[in-house]
């Protein structure tokens, strides 16, 4: 590969840790919001890293024919740093402004969600009862 597509190939891995860092911030963002307990919590982890991984493959994919090489990584790796150390505290006032905003109407959307699941477990524990009572009766 020559020098000059080597170093837009960096400037773009640069600019992909960038985006990686504000996926983490939104990420963060609807944690706070939404305030998952431990497995919803450990399952958006899972998702976003999982999304994340398959992105990046996507991304190495489209911009090198998926190279895998230690500047690729160190390129990511500036970006995500780049990203938190000058861009992150201005994009999080942002999300948490925006937060603010929409946190309270999702916040009750994830509560309702969390409600009409507890419902939805009662309702088919007794249909399951009346199943049983009504095999009983056969």
């Amino acid at each position: 590969m020559p020098v000059l597509q080597q170093i837009a190939v960096f400037v773009l891995e640069i600019f992909w840790g960038v985006m990686l860092g504000f996926l983490l911030d939104c990420y963060q963002q609807a944690r706070k919001i939404c305030s998952f307990r431990n497995r919803g919590t450990s399952l958006g982890d899972f998702l976003f890293w999982l999304l994340a991984t398959v992105l990046t493959a996507c991304f190495l994919m489209l911009v090198n024919w998926g190279e895998v090489r230690v500047y690729v990584f160190l390129a990511m790796v500036l970006g995500v740093l780049l990203y938190f150390k000058f861009l992150g505290p201005p994009v999080r006032r942002g999300l948490g402004a925006l937060g603010k905003i929409f946190g309270k109407p999702l916040a009750r959307g994830a509560k309702l969600f969390r409600s009409l699941r507890g419902k939805s477990r009662i309702l088919l524990k007794q249909c399951r009862i009346l199943k049983r009572c009504s095999n009983l009766r056969k």
